[in-house]
C-alpha cells in the first residue's frame, strides 16, 4: 500500500497524501492512450506521457489537483521523497 493515493474526477488528477508523514512531490508523470497508425497504416494504440516537475510539500492528509489533458490515463507514476530517501509508485487508475 502506498503513500499516495490518485482519484480521476474528470479533467483532474487528485493526489492525496494518505501517510502519517509530510512529502516533497517532485515529480508527476501522467500517460495517455493514444489512437495511431502503424508505418502499414493500421491502427494500434500508444502512450504519450507528460511529466511535471513540482517540489510541493504535502502534509498528511493533503492533496493537490492537477489538470489532465484527456481523461485517457494509463498510467500515473509519483517520485516523492520522505526526507529520507526518494521514491516512486507507478499507479493505475
Amino acid at each position: 500500500m502506498g503513500a499516495l493515493k490518485i482519484v480521476l474526477n474528470g479533467d483532474k488528477l487528485i493526489i492525496n497524501n494518505s501517510s502519517a508523514l509530510t512529502l516533497r512531490l517532485l515529480e508527476v508523470r501522467v500517460g495517455y492512450r493514444t489512437s495511431a497508425e502503424d508505418y502499414a497504416g493500421r491502427p494500434t494504440t500508444r502512450t504519450v506521457t507528460e511529466s511535471t516537475m513540482l517540489q510541493r510539500e504535502l502534509k498528511a492528509g493533503q492533496s493537490i489537483e492537477l489538470r489532465l489533458r484527456s481523461s485517457e490515463v494509463s498510467v500515473v507514476t509519483l517520485i516523492y521523497s520522505d526526507g529520507k530517501k526518494v521514491m516512486r509508485e507507478d499507479l493505475e487508475p
